[in-house]
């Protein structure tokens, strides 16, 4: 009984837990499914550690097209055609109504802001029709008012868009074609407008200006003068060079 009591304890024993723990080879953690304890994350090398998240991409606004970088002085020439509308009259012999006219102009631009100009423009006013010596040839003939102006403009530089305000004097004059000129004198203009440029060697633009023109020996029967105040409104173009 001794005998047999011994065997059993020790079969006992040696299916108890912890004599089964005792038999198991050495491992990190217990064997075989048993999970570390949680505990505080491992720490990253220092090229992957977390830092602040990245700032938004930053947006650059595209820089405006400046025809002008790099230049100091610039020389265009371009023509333009207009409107010239009567808004007062005062003497003359001649009531002149409201016409339409080209101009040619050319002038130097220093740096961004400040330019001269020197334009030349004649417009067309009271046609009349005219007939020569052959029966049934006739032809309009018109009043023409011609000025050529020394102008000063100043630009706002805004990259291809340019708009300025402009003012000038020079000599007028009057008359219809064939015939001397009706009326010699002085005429001023101030206002302005825009040039928009494509690339660095082309623009459009449009001005508006007020003129006021005094005129000595107006008409070939009196030589009474007169005195004139108009608007144009124009289209133009130019080449920059």
């Amino acid at each position: 009984m001794n005998t047999h009591s011994g065997l059993l304890l020790a079969a006992l024993v040696s299916l108890s837990p912890a004599a089964a723990d005792a038999q198991q080879p050495a491992y990190p953690y217990p064997y075989p499914y048993s999970q570390p304890a949680y505990g505080p994350p491992p720490a990253y090398p220092p090229s992957y550690a977390p830092g602040p998240p990245a700032p938004p991409p930053a947006y650059v606004l595209a820089q405006r097209k400046d025809p002008f970088a790099g230049r100091f002085l610039r020389f265009y020439a371009g023509t333009s055609g207009f409107g010239n509308f009567v808004l007062h009259q005062s003497g003359g012999v001649e009531a002149v109504r409201s016409g339409g006219g080209i101009s040619v102009f050319g002038g130097f631009d220093f740096g961004r802001v400040v330019g001269l100009q020197l334009t030349y423009s004649d417009s067309w006013h009271n046609p009349d029709s005219s007939c020569d010596g052959y029966p049934g040839t006739c032809s309009p003939g018109y009043l023409n008012l011609e000025t050529l102006s020394a102008d000063l403009r100043l630009h706002i530089p805004l990259g291809s868009f340019r708009p300025y305000v402009q003012a000038g004097i020079g000599p007028a004059w009057t008359g219809r074609p064939g015939l001397p000129s009706d009326a010699v004198g002085l005429a001023w203009n101030a206002g302005g407008g825009f040039d928009y440029f494509f690339g660095r060697f082309f623009s459009l633009g449009a001005t508006v200006l007020y003129h006021g023109i005094n005129l000595g020996d107006y008409g070939a029967v009196t030589g009474a003068p007169t005195e004139l105040s108009t608007l144009t409104v124009d289209g133009n173009l130019a080449l920059h060079f």
